[in-house]
């Protein structure tokens, strides 16, 4: 819709779109009591009150939220305030297949869903913007594992001389001895946790990428429900393999060359780690070959998890976030 104005200086300039009217008011170029007209010819108005009336009833509301933009290369740009995203798309420099997130929502929507109710059929979803530019990473794979395997030299003896302990304070009967392997081992396992909650939380942002009916869990619900007894068994095929097959749609999604996660390591090692709660509920003492069969192959597939969770938080966190995560 245009507008054209009658300034105070008698002059008539026009015509505007509401959009730059007010621009031009927030800019301090118009005053809010200069008038306007739909047609320059009649039913002149003061600027404030047209623009109250074209309010619609939730846009006072959209005008004071700030809001994310997440583009389809996977960078986040914001907050933004309402205006200032109609004009991010009018300049190109965003999409309306772009996504936006305030506070409060749940998951990440595309921007048009957003500013579906305007006049102007430039933001429709139908426009006619042009395709967002190809996102061609490429990444040293070679650079990436060497990276994602850095320090955990450390980890592996730290998990090696837990067993130990606790193998021996079962063969000794030695209760210090098996408490300090229970407490080496905890720390271990926390470390991994933390790590893991790591990796859900730089792929949560880039959960709308995945044409899927199912949500992605937040970090909190996806290493939270680990914790809760039998259900764990299940939910660990969510929170652990899960996670490195959206990672890898991900990727594909923003066309990460040569990225290539591998979600078996994480199967092996849940199954693996539901053979041992198992064996450990249904045959408390175990026999000494019986612990190294089943602790070993989980161990090792452990270790290689926990490689595929650093390669997560290495490409998606440096990517989003800005860390570095040395």
């Amino acid at each position: 819709m245009s507008y054209y104005i009658y300034n105070k200086q008698g002059k008539h300039e026009g015509p505007y779109d509401e959009e730059q009217l007010r621009s031009m008011l927030k800019a301090g170029r118009l005053d809010k009591d200069e008038l306007v007209s739909q047609n320059g010819l009649s039913s002149w108005s003061p600027i404030h009150l047209v623009l109250e009336a074209r309010r619609s009833p939730n846009s006072s509301h959209q005008e004071e939220k700030k809001y994310r933009l997440l583009a389809q290369d996977g960078t986040q740009t914001g907050p933004f305030d309402i205006s200032t995203l109609r004009d991010m798309l009018r300049q190109g420099k965003a999409q309306p297949s772009d996504y936006f997130w305030t506070e409060g929502m749940d998951n990440w929507e595309p921007i048009h869903h957003l500013i579906k109710n305007t006049d102007e059929p430039d933001f429709r979803e139908n426009s006619s913007f042009p395709p967002p530019p190809v996102n061609n990473h490429s990444f040293d794979v070679e650079e990436v594992d060497k990276k994602a395997k850095k320090g955990l030299g450390w980890f592996v003896m730290a998990y090696v001389t837990a067993s130990h302990f606790m193998t021996q304070a079962e063969i000794k009967g030695n209760d210090t001895m098996s408490v300090v392997g229970l407490l080496l081992f905890l720390g271990l396992m926390i470390y991994v946790l933390m790590k893991l909650y790591e990796a859900w939380k730089y792929i949560q942002p880039l959960s709308c990428l995945i044409p899927s009916r199912e949500p992605i869990p937040s970090p909190e619900k996806a290493v939270g429900f680990l914790f809760i007894p039998l259900f764990n068994f299940y939910w660990a095929f969510t929170a652990w393999p899960g996670l490195l097959e959206r990672a890898q749609k991900m990727a594909d999604n923003l066309n990460m060359k040569n990225i290539v996660f591998h979600p078996r390591y994480a199967l092996g090692y849940v199954i693996a780690f539901i053979i041992d709660g198992l064996s450990a509920l249904f045959i408390p003492y175990q026999p000494l070959w019986l612990s190294y069969a089943i602790g070993i192959p989980e161990a090792i597939l452990l270790y290689y998890t926990f490689v595929e969770i650093k390669k997560v938080i290495i490409v998606f966190g440096e990517k989003n976030m800005g860390n570095n995560t040395d």
